[in-house]
């Protein structure tokens, strides 16, 4: 992501944007571990409850790294939704559309 996104701002930017990569990472595991709708659910949320404030901030601000994580993140709510979560139906196309907007047209990096 460095070499794509350019040298990151400030290490707790770094900090924040590698532990929420763990935790999705972590989540991904429980998510596809089970077709239950209830473990699909759980991990898509947890996500987010593990993420630090400080990446949560970076959101907030835009950051491209933190934007890139998110829209990772939205697999997890396809998961769910697929899975049995029905009322999620239509969310990744709005997350992915929202990150879009935030995201410059001519950054391919991104």
């Amino acid at each position: 992501m460095a070499e794509a996104l350019g040298k990151p701002e400030n290490t707790q930017d770094v900090l924040a944007t590698l532990s929420a990569i763990a935790a999705l990472v972590e989540c991904c595991v429980t998510s596809f571990a089970s077709d239950e709708a209830e473990t699909a659910w759980r991990a898509m949320a947890t996500w987010l409850i593990k993420v630090p404030g400080h990446f949560n901030h970076m959101v907030s601000r835009h950051s491209r790294a933190a934007l890139v994580v998110l829209a990772h993140w939205a697999v997890l709510v396809e998961r769910a939704e697929h899975c049995g979560c029905w009322f999620l139906k239509g969310s990744v196309r709005k997350i992915l559309l929202r990150i879009a907007e935030r995201v410059p047209a001519d950054d391919f990096a991104v």
